[in-house]
């Protein structure tokens, strides 16, 4: 009697198990756990996929690469914050992984505009790449601080220079607000 109430619930579980699996791939559509499992039979060992996914993980390095390219740019004054967010809008509009949520999260900003996000976005790839060289970060504040404020209007200073006096809220929930300081929340 006991094993027939073993079997009973492991037949119970199981079956629980699969239909939470189709409700869940049924949620989350193409690319789910239930295309997972339901193989092509024209493609049993997930080729077409596996070329899918390298094609947005290239994507995704060259999404990065130009980012940092515009980061440069910036820092060599070369481009205007103005211009330097429209280039990012438009490389990142196609992004597979869905960039302005993690911006808007990141930045503690659910209202903020896409172009105010892609404007900081640009501002925190500039502060990354001078995280060593916190003088040339001092120099090139004061210009990409007016520019943001002539894009977003707000007395926010985006890009702090690590200067010891008093920080604003606004600072220090930036993340990476100091010279070689990142955080990690």
């Amino acid at each position: 009697m006991r094993s027939l109430t073993i079997i009973a619930a492991c037949v119970f579980a199981a079956g629980l198990a699969a239909l939470v699996v189709r409700t869940c791939a049924a949620d989350r559509g193409p690319g789910s756990s239930e295309a997972v499992l339901s193989r092509d039979p024209d493609d049993p060992f997930g080729k077409t996929r596996g070329a899918e996914l390298d094609d947005s993980r290239q994507r995704l390095i060259w999404q990065i690469e130009q980012a940092d390219a515009i980061a440069d740019e910036l820092i060599a004054d070369r481009t205007t914050l103005a211009a330097a967010t429209a280039r990012l809008e438009e490389i990142n509009q196609n992004r597979s992984v869905p960039i302005l949520h993690g911006l808007r999260r990141s930045y503690r900003r659910p209202t903020a505009s896409d172009r105010e996000l892609y404007a900081r976005y640009a501002v925190s790839k500039v502060r990354a790449r001078l995280a060593e060289d916190p003088a040339r970060l001092a120099e090139i504040a004061p210009r990409l601080n007016a520019e943001f404020r002539a894009l977003v209007p707000t007395d926010e200073q985006v890009l702090d220079t690590g200067d010891p006096g008093p920080r604003t809220a606004a600072a220090r929930a930036w993340p990476g607000y100091g010279p070689g300081q990142v955080r990690c929340e």
